[in-house]
């Protein structure tokens, strides 16, 4: 989606608000022509130069608003760096330079067509993610939206569901049912000690126990 269609003046009221904009958003996505460049580390390997050209190839071919361009967080795919996926095709290209750009834009980004050089292994029967080894063992939970979500725009992530937990959490469940749902997830802290997140958000309520009528939100990252 090229322009935001939630701001300051839009009203979430209760989950029922936010599943209707979520499906209103979903259906104005569906189909959306994007190429999504990862901008995390293959950003070591030209990752900028890449999106940049992708934008200005864009607006030659007289498509601003048509195809969008999204800077995105990493695809996992390092070995193929720099990786860019073509929705809503599912395509993933690595290895991706300038010189090519053009290529992709004329017969992948407005065709559909499949260009094998820049496959997993060189092999347009691994052109599509579901395709790939690398993500075929994987099951993503936490991280699914990663490398999908434009992180600049709220849209992308409400389309995507991203925060329907947090709505049922603030409107329908007590303190203590949250910190239940945190400790069965099994949810630990990446930062090396693996520290059970539920332990640390029920050890904040034996400190400072809230009620409905107080909010407390809080992160680690």
């Amino acid at each position: 989606m090229t322009d935001m269609m939630v701001d300051s003046a839009t009203t979430i009221s209760s989950p029922a608000d936010l599943a209707a904009l979520q499906e209103q958003l979903a259906a104005a996505a569906e189909g959306r022509r994007r190429v999504l460049v990862c901008s995390t580390g293959c950003l070591a390997i030209g990752a900028r130069d890449v999106e940049a050209t992708f934008r200005s190839e864009v607006a030659a071919a007289g498509l601003i608003g048509e195809v969008d361009v999204v800077q995105t967080g990493c695809h996992g795919l390092c070995a193929m760096a720099p990786v860019a996926v073509i929705e809503p095709y599912d395509i993933v290209y690595g290895r991706n330079r300038v010189k090519y750009i053009p290529d992709v834009i004329s017969q992948t980004v407005m065709n559909g067509d499949i260009i094998r050089r820049f496959c997993y292994g060189r092999d347009a029967e691994m052109a599509h993610v579901d395709d790939i080894p690398f993500y075929a063992h994987q099951t993503k939970r936490v991280l699914r939206n990663v490398g999908r979500v434009d992180p600049q725009k709220i849209d992308d992530a409400i389309q995507r569901g991203v925060y329907g937990a947090a709505g049922k959490a603030l409107t329908t469940m007590e303190p203590d049912e949250v910190v239940g749902e945190v400790k069965a997830s099994a949810l630990r802290g990446r930062g090396g000690g693996g520290f059970p997140a539920g332990l640390k958000w029920e050890i904040r309520s034996w400190t400072a126990p809230c009620s409905r009528a107080t909010r407390t939100a809080f992160w680690k990252a």
